[in-house]
C-alpha cells in the first residue's frame, strides 16, 4: 500500500512539473527552446 501511495504521488509531481515546463515553454524564448531540443 505505501509503494502505491508514493507511485501515485511521484506521477502527480511529474504533472505538475509537465504543466510547469508547458507554461514556460509559452514563451518559446531562444533558451527555452534549446532545452526543449535537448530534452
Amino acid at each position: 500500500m505505501g509503494e502505491e501511495e508514493r507511485y501515485k504521488r511521484a506521477k502527480e509531481r511529474v504533472e505538475e512539473l509537465k504543466g510547469f515546463y508547458e507554461h514556460l515553454t509559452i514563451w518559446s524564448c531562444p533558451p527555452f527552446i534549446d532545452l526543449k531540443e535537448k530534452m
